[in-house]
């Protein structure tokens, strides 16, 4: 009868060891998986970063653009009343010819703002890829916590379905 005693003993205590160890790997995955969801996270937050840097100098240069195109139309304004004036001609020629550096500045600047709108709608198209694809990289899979009750439990099940313990026990 002791032997059933120390069967019970020995499957309690290795029950007891399993639990614990299954506890602490289902702990450690937790962490593991925490940890990697923070660098993809971190990962994500360093490519918005740089799509942001991006992102100013392209408005830098497209409004230094839109300066050298507002500059580039009064010197031509100013380059054609002077030849204008040099030559003594006034009228509608010289208004034609204003109206038409006018024009061609309006069409520029257009131009100018479509590429900007187009170079913004490019940077936002990144920023959701990025936020996309470290969505799809992020583990979300459930990782249980082990019941030592079932480790228990089980013990005493194969404590009890030893056929030598049965007998001892009077159960058959």
């Amino acid at each position: 009868m002791w032997w059933v005693a120390a069967s019970a003993a020995l499957n309690m205590l290795s029950a007891g060891q399993q639990a614990k160890a299954d506890k602490a790997q289902a702990n450690a995955q937790r962490a593991w998986q925490a940890y990697s969801n923070k660098m993809i996270d971190l990962s994500a937050t360093v490519s918005q970063n740089a799509i942001t840097t991006n992102q100013i100098l392209a408005s830098n240069a497209l409004s230094n653009q839109a300066f050298e195109l507002r500059r580039e139309s009064i010197f031509t304004r100013a380059r054609v009343e002077a030849s204008a004036a040099a030559a003594g001609v006034k009228g509608r020629s010289v208004n034609l010819s204003i109206r038409q550096v006018m024009g061609n500045s309006a069409r520029r600047e257009v131009e100018r703002q479509e590429d900007f709108r187009t170079t913004m709608l490019g940077f936002e198209q990144q920023r959701m890829g990025v936020a996309m694809q470290a969505a799809m990289q992020k583990d979300y899979s459930y990782i249980p916590q082990p019941k030592s009750s079932s480790y228990y439990l089980g013990a005493i099940m194969n404590t009890l379905s030893n056929p030598g313990n049965q007998k001892a026990l009077g159960i058959t």
